[in-house]
């Protein structure tokens, strides 16, 4: 920044407002999408259409998508222990609601056992392509 500054010399107070504007507006954007995506997270356990749904926008969002919806559920978690640490009944029901939303979103790996299920191909060692003849 500074060795921009140096050479294009100070930005004008009109130009710093417009990118602020412009930046606010983008994390308005980004909250609401967040918001869409930790929606979809609490939907995907239901057994309708919308969990369906709410289950196949989950597979095809990418991880930076996943992580802010993450980030939310967390948030309202925090304020739920937060709540039924001063002796809120619902706050403490709202806390395992959000830990089951959160399952199987973190980072990590199973524990060892708990399945078998292996990523790849099942057949490790396929026939040979036979050679066309000459």
């Amino acid at each position: 920044m500074r060795r921009i500054q140096s050479v294009a010399g100070e930005s004008d107070a009109s130009l710093k407002g417009r990118v602020r504007k412009v930046l606010d507006e983008h994390d308005k954007l980004t909250h609401k999408i967040n918001n869409r995506h930790a929606r979809d997270m609490a939907d995907r356990t239901r057994t309708d259409v919308r969990g369906r749904i709410a289950g196949i926008h989950g597979r095809n969002s990418l991880g930076f998508m996943n992580r802010g919806a993450r980030d939310i559920i967390q948030a309202r978690a925090a304020r739920a222990t937060a709540a039924a640490a001063r002796g809120s009944k619902p706050a403490a029901r709202a806390q395992e609601i959000y830990a089951n939303q959160l399952a199987f979103t973190g980072s990590g790996k199973a524990a060892k056992g708990s399945n078998n299920i292996q990523p790849g191909r099942g057949n490790t060692r396929p026939p040979k392509p036979r050679r066309r003849r000459k």
